[in-house]
């Protein structure tokens, strides 16, 4: 048996790009990730970035250890949060545990909020395609793109 020097920050996780959060509601689940699992444990502490009121992440921890490499964490707003029709926030990552200094993450993570109240827009007509003998495309026309 070889021993060797630690190696400092060899490992990196990776964190999935946070969709948009509506008002009101949650993310989808964000990935957490790392290659090589710890031989011990590694602590993720999450936290919404100023803690402003109407925001937060559920869980607040996640545990990485041998035979875990993967977790999965949220982005809630609450309805009584108050911001601009359009506005984004920031998670932060902090690394704690018997083998954190063998990994490193990203510190933080940016997120985009949306009013749940914002229009969708409507539909204005409908146009059909070509029929065949077991489909035809339905073209329907909106007020708003995108």
């Amino acid at each position: 048996v070889e021993v060797v020097r630690q190696t400092s920050k060899k490992y990196k996780f990776a964190v999935s790009t946070i969709p948009a959060v509506y008002k009101g509601g949650e993310s989808a689940p964000i990935k957490i990730s790392i290659d090589n699992a710890p031989a011990t444990d590694v602590v993720i502490s999450l936290s919404i970035t100023g803690s402003p009121a109407g925001f937060s992440v559920t869980p607040t921890t996640m545990t990485f250890k041998p035979d875990v490499n993967v977790g999965y964490f949220q982005v809630v707003v609450s309805s009584t949060a108050t911001f601009n029709t359009t506005s984004s926030g920031t998670v932060a990552l902090a690394l704690s545990g018997t083998d954190a200094d063998v990994y490193s993450i990203d510190a933080t993570v940016a997120f985009s909020i949306t009013d749940s109240t914002a229009s969708a827009g409507s539909i204005t007509s409908f146009g059909l395609g070509t029929p065949t003998r077991v489909s035809v495309t339905i073209i329907p026309s909106t007020d708003q793109v995108g």
